[in-house]
């Protein structure tokens, strides 16, 4: 038994295959972006409260911000 593709039909599947796979990825870094996004915010909103006392650490974290802008 024999099995017969034409190539133009293997070219199309190849190029739909290739195309899921760019729109899953494109997909999973909108995702990825939505959350580191999510992580700034929250960390800006933490270094702008005011630091309760003897809270040495948040300085510290909010100087770490600055320098990966």
């Amino acid at each position: 038994m024999t099995l017969q593709v034409e190539f133009w039909t293997v070219v199309g599947f190849l190029i739909t295959f290739m195309s899921f796979v760019g729109g899953m990825a494109k997909w999973l870094f909108s995702k990825a972006e939505e959350r580191q996004a999510a992580r700034f915010a929250s960390l800006s909103s933490r270094c702008n409260s005011p630091p309760p006392t003897g809270a040495s650490w948040k300085k510290n974290l909010c100087g770490l911000r600055r320098i990966y802008r």
